[in-house]
């Protein structure tokens, strides 16, 4: 960025803007370096594109693009103050039809170039990106929606600059210059937006188009950043699921659709950033397989597959499943639930939460208000215990990967965190005060179960639970050892369960 475009704090700053904006007013700020007229409709055109693609701009908008002074609030102060001064100093009344569209498109137009940033900035997180994106009481307002979404789709100077950037998608030329930015290249992303927006300025479609819609010339290259930004916040995720089903294959040359392109892994090898959408929501084991998580127990992977599979057929009915809703219908809200249930299983792209049960009873809430099944209290009870029932076989079967086989005492041990019991019972007293007596209190979580009325005594459930008692891996063993260690139990307290005292 110029040096011009910086104010002295070293916050970007308009270089178009209104005669009597809020920029020109500011004794501290620079003023803009081209002043137009707020009562024109093509000069209100030209700050308005050129002031979203410089102030909510893809590197920075989401860290604080609806924060006072952040890129929201400037806009729409440069044209509010503007249009009072027109009308106090010249007599120039703006409508307020005009007012209020002006100030909503700002919103709209803001919110997606803030998602798309979060998303090249999350690590493929959705928690990190419902977190950073924008407050949850702020959503409604301030976040992006399917009316923003159409509201821009809806816009020529926007849809010009889309249809071509699809194109440039679906052939390869357009993921051809990530790949360069995913091999540190910066220059390349600029790159595409100067050579686009020079193609376009020369096109006789284009000038025809400008024509007939009454839109500016000279601001091509702020509205490729604009529509860019729509591509990446809401049509990406829906090429890399093509990609990933075979149904489209880049023709670019510079794109080798072998090596570059890696369907099954979360960013589709072609981006310098994970897309959360397609990750995560699309296709939640694909980064798994892609890196080979538990190679030697390829179960564990399939039942995380099964657990969001299941989990969006069942909830496909009466509303859309997470898996095939578009970026903007997926609240902040939903995402942050979602958020908890992925850790709850997976944790990242080496699934480095898939054994750890700390926030087990939290991950289960949350499971239970993203899929509420209102009026349905036995469907409920059934189909979510069978996922929580699930995700505990996934997490005890995580956790017991790698373990020597008859490791069986020592497992349990580090399991349970307890230390060296002496005898059967006193083992088994701890067993039930941290499983509980029907191993429905694990690390007291599923006391949350318990909570939500949830049914969750599944084969599976009962085999982890048998695993973890036990510290046997094989879950057709573990049954068995549990049965012997309720018997050995049973046997040392008829013996009176004297030898309650640690080894010296």
């Amino acid at each position: 960025m110029s040096p011009e475009a910086v104010d002295r704090g070293g916050t970007p700053i308009l270089t178009r803007g209104f005669y009597g904006g809020s920029f020109s007013e500011s004794r501290i700020g620079i003023p803009p370096s081209e002043l137009l007229n707020v009562g024109d409709a093509r000069d209100r055109q030209k700050v308005f594109y050129s002031g979203v693609a410089q102030l909510a701009d893809l590197s920075t908008a989401y860290t604080n693009y609806w924060r006072p002074g952040g890129a929201m609030s400037s806009l729409q102060s440069e044209f509010s103050v503007a249009v009072e001064n027109a009308r106090s100093r010249a007599g120039v009344v703006i409508p307020e039809e005009v007012k209020s569209a002006y100030e909503e498109r700002v919103v709209a137009y803001v919110s997606c170039m803030g998602l798309a940033s979060g998303i090249m900035h999350c690590d493929g997180t959705a928690g990190f990106l419902a977190e950073s994106i924008i407050p949850q009481e702020y959503e409604i307002d301030k976040g992006w929606d399917s009316h923003k979404a159409e509201m821009m789709m809806s816009d020529p100077a926007i849809n010009f600059p889309l249809s071509w950037i699809r194109d440039y998608a679906d052939s390869g030329t357009l993921p051809a210059y990530w790949l360069r930015e995913k091999q540190k290249d910066m220059t390349a992303i600029p790159e595409f937006v100067t050579k686009m927006a020079g193609a376009m300025a020369a096109s006789p479609e284009w000038d025809a188009y400008c024509q007939h819609y009454q839109i500016p010339r000279g601001i091509e290259k702020e509205l490729v950043k604009i529509a860019l930004g729509f591509y990446i916040a809401e049509d990406l995720p829906v090429l890399q699921g093509r990609l990933a089903r075979g149904e489209v294959e880049f023709t670019d040359p510079r794109i080798d659709q072998g090596r570059d392109v890696v369907p099954e892994s979360s960013n589709c090898g072609f981006l310098p950033f994970d897309n959360v959408y397609y990750g995560t929501y699309q296709n939640p084991v694909g980064i798994l397989k892609f890196k080979g998580v538990f190679p030697d127990d390829p179960e564990i992977v399939r039942g995380v597959e099964d657990f969001f599979t299941y989990a969006g057929n069942v909830f496909g009915g009466g509303q859309q499943r997470m898996m095939d809703k578009r970026p903007s219908q997926i609240s902040v809200k939903d995402m942050k639930r979602y958020a908890k249930v992925w850790d709850m299983i997976v944790g990242g792209s080496q699934g480095t939460s898939m054994a750890d049960f700390s926030k087990f009873g939290e991950a289960i809430a949350a499971l239970c208000n993203l899929y509420n099944m209102p009026g349905e209290k036995e469907m409920r009870a059934d189909v979510i215990g069978w996922m929580v029932g699930e995700a505990v076989y996934i997490k005890a079967k995580a956790l017991m990967a790698g373990v020597p086989d008859g490791e069986v005492v020592g497992q349990l041990m580090r399991v349970l965190s307890l230390g060296d019991f002496d005898t059967p019972q006193e083992l088994d007293r701890v067993q039930q005060g941290v499983l509980g007596s029907q191993g429905v209190g694990f690390f007291g979580a599923l006391q949350v179960a318990r909570q939500f009325g949830l049914r969750i005594g599944t084969p599976h459930y009962n085999e982890a639970v048998a695993m973890l008692k036990t510290g046997i891996k094989d879950p057709r063993w573990a049954k068995v050892g549990q049965d012997g260690m309720v018997v050995a139990a049973a046997f040392n307290r008829f013996l009176g369960g004297a030898s309650g005292r640690k080894r010296k």
